[in-house]
């Protein structure tokens, strides 16, 4: 995984063993780390590749209203349904393991709707 440096796009680009993808931050629903793995969750899709610097794209996607839900969860606010203590319910009803306190996910959820107001 690595950022399009050129006119520092906000975009994400991954690289699989086969092909380029880029994605627009926005359209991600979750992207979710593992021994410098990266599995990129968009609707129902998700597309798996190597990383180069998780903590770079942790920083970047601060902007774009994701949150370290857990330690190798990143997930986007915008796509949060449903939040009780330990797990996030997705839009795409993907259910995933949260270290977040209650207050936090609801913080950050309304930033999107006050954000996109």
């Amino acid at each position: 995984f690595s950022f399009l440096r050129r006119g520092m796009s906000p975009n994400l680009n991954l690289m699989t063993l086969d092909q380029s993808m880029v994605f627009n931050p926005r359209n991600i629903q979750y992207i979710e780390y593992y021994n410098h793995h990266m599995k990129v969750v968009v609707g129902n899709d998700r597309y798996e590749g190597m990383i180069d610097d998780y903590n770079i794209i942790t920083k970047r996607l601060e902007y774009n209203h994701f949150i370290q839900a857990h330690p190798h969860y990143l997930v986007n606010a915008a796509y949060i349904i449903e939040y009780k203590s330990h797990e996030i319910r997705m839009k795409n009803l993907d259910i995933l393991p949260t270290t977040l306190r209650n207050i936090d996910i609801k913080r950050a959820i309304m930033s999107v709707k006050s954000f996109r107001a």
